[in-house]
């Protein structure tokens, strides 16, 4: 049967990887699906429409800064004004709402039109977001998700421990769609050429980090390590994202040979490909630590790059000390860098450390993920037969 799927979206879609592979994954199921995106980045212009592997992308334009926190409000209620009514004026069977700021428009949408509710929570938001609202305002974040889950028919998250962690708040079924990937290999033209622009010679360590530059994300601890190393041509580090730390990760790269900044890449397999590990360190002690599930250690698998990282979350329970990389339940500086060199220097450890995360590879495929999001769907086709054409 025929699914009319709409997925909103609380980012302008440029393009999001996990919503894009979920969408392109219904879409070949022979569904219709259309992204409803909230394209809220000043100063970039995107199609209001467009279609990507037979996908339809619908951006609305509410321009608007990041991490204004409680000021982001007026902004986000006219985005989900016009994203309601766009619901309504195409009534879908399946309203697929990506993260807590989209699922008030998917309740609605359903009491309105009947529709049924998938809700994807890539995050715990209040819990992710601790510290930067009042106490009073995480805690009405938190009840506020709990009331809107009551109207979600089936649920998906990212792993196993924010899974666990739902299943206190709703009754839907739980499905986990990890970030996970199927086997990738380096391009070793595009690895040659990336070095070969930055100035990186071909037989260099080179350090990764893709992802968000926030402030619990250790960002001192990765410039000081380059630092440390600023006198040996030897190791690299390439650093792309976006966030509040990325002036200082500006600054570093202006001033340090080895460190290189790239700013917010939107196709990144070349970085993975050039790249020798990757690095994924957050503040053990922020409350979001235990529930972490980061791309870079499935991206990990997936590439077979050892991961160095904090021991918490998902790392914690997928990896372990001795499979897959350097992990660390407290980490400074010295630490941190002394697991690079040793992974440099010691080829015997890395290579043994690729053979383990070669273990893994089943495990976290997109083609399991893939067929949990299919078996999310499966409650509501079978209930709407009789219900639509």
């Amino acid at each position: 049967m025929t699914l009319n799927i709409l997925m909103v979206l609380d980012n302008s879609f440029r393009p999001d990887l996990r919503v894009m592979r979920e969408a392109a994954t219904l879409s070949e199921e022979g569904n219709c699906v259309t992204i409803l995106a909230w394209d809220r980045d000043i100063g970039i212009e995107r199609p209001v429409r467009e279609t990507i592997e037979g996908v339809e992308i619908v951006r609305i334009p509410v321009k608007s800064e990041r991490q204004l926190g409680v000021r982001q409000i007026p902004k986000f209620l006219k985005f989900f004004w016009e994203a309601f009514r766009y619901a309504l004026r195409h009534p879908p069977d399946v309203v697929h709402c990506h993260d807590l700021l989209t699922l008030p428009i998917g309740v609605f949408t359903k009491l309105i039109k009947k529709t049924y509710l998938v809700y994807d929570a890539h995050e715990i938001y209040w819990i992710m977001e601790a510290g930067k609202y009042p106490p009073a305002i995480s805690w009405f974040i938190k009840t506020f998700e709990n009331i809107l889950l009551k109207a979600v028919d089936s649920f998906i998250t990212v792993g196993e421990i924010r899974s666990n962690y739902y299943k206190q708040y709703t009754k839907a079924p739980i499905y986990i769609v990890g970030n996970w990937y199927d086997r990738q290999t380096p391009n070793l033209e595009h690895r040659r050429i990336l070095r070969d622009q930055l100035g990186i010679p071909v037989d260099a360590f080179i350090v990764a980090y893709v992802g968000s530059l926030n402030r619990n994300r250790s960002i001192e601890v990765i410039i000081h390590c380059a630092e440390l190393a600023k006198e040996n041509n030897h190791i690299h580090w390439i650093i792309c994202g976006d966030g509040p730390e990325r002036q200082k990760i500006e600054e570093a790269s202006t001033s340090l040979l080895n460190f290189h900044y790239l700013g917010w890449v939107d196709e990144v397999s070349t970085i993975y490909s050039a790249s020798d590990t990757f690095l994924y360190l957050m503040d053990s002690d922020h409350p979001y630590a235990r529930y972490i599930a980061p791309n870079n250690l499935y991206l990990s698998i997936a590439w077979l790059k050892p991961l160095i990282g904090v021991k918490t979350g998902e790392i914690k329970q997928v990896l372990s000390t001795d499979a897959g990389g350097f992990l660390f339940s407290e980490y400074d500086t010295k630490t941190v860098y002394k697991a690079i060199q040793r992974l440099y220097e010691d080829t015997d450890t890395y290579a043994q450390y690729v053979e383990l995360l070669k273990g893994l590879q089943h495990e976290y495929s997109w083609e399991k993920a893939q067929q949990n999001l299919l078996d999310a769907y499966r409650t509501p086709i079978m209930s709407s037969e009789g219900n639509h054409s």
